[in-house]
């Protein structure tokens, strides 16, 4: 595991450790949070907020930027992660985006599986 140099990402992997967050999210959720936070940022903001329309934005950015479904899904399980356990929201403002994105990777994989390779002529010669 390579040793994370922003002194915030080793923080939240220690509380994301302590929370018995799953290893492969401990590594990833840290970044995913950084970039959100980027995102956010630009967008004008100057702390971490957790507000539907902005990581609904957030997300399709990842999306335009050809972030896969699955990356997708982990950020925004990283953002609400965030939103309950550091902003102690009492309900989530993201209920439906982790289903939609899950749906969409359940599509994704369906028709890439579908789909048979053609095998070329030059191959085949």
């Amino acid at each position: 595991m390579v040793k994370p140099t922003n002194p915030v990402t080793t923080r939240f992997q220690v509380l994301f450790r302590k929370a018995g967050v799953h290893e492969k999210d401990v590594e990833w959720f840290p970044m995913w949070l950084e970039k959100y936070g980027q995102f956010l940022e630009h967008a004008g903001y100057s702390e971490l907020i957790v507000e539907r329309d902005v990581v609904i934005s957030f997300l399709r950015s990842l999306l335009q930027s050809g972030v896969p479904a699955w990356q997708r899904l982990q950020a925004a399980r990283a953002i609400r992660w965030f939103e309950s356990r550091i902003l102690k929201s009492p309900t989530s403002k993201l209920d439906g985006i982790e289903s939609r994105l899950a749906e969409s990777m359940k599509k994704k994989q369906s028709t890439s599986q579908a789909v048979v390779p053609r095998t070329s002529r030059l191959a085949r010669q």
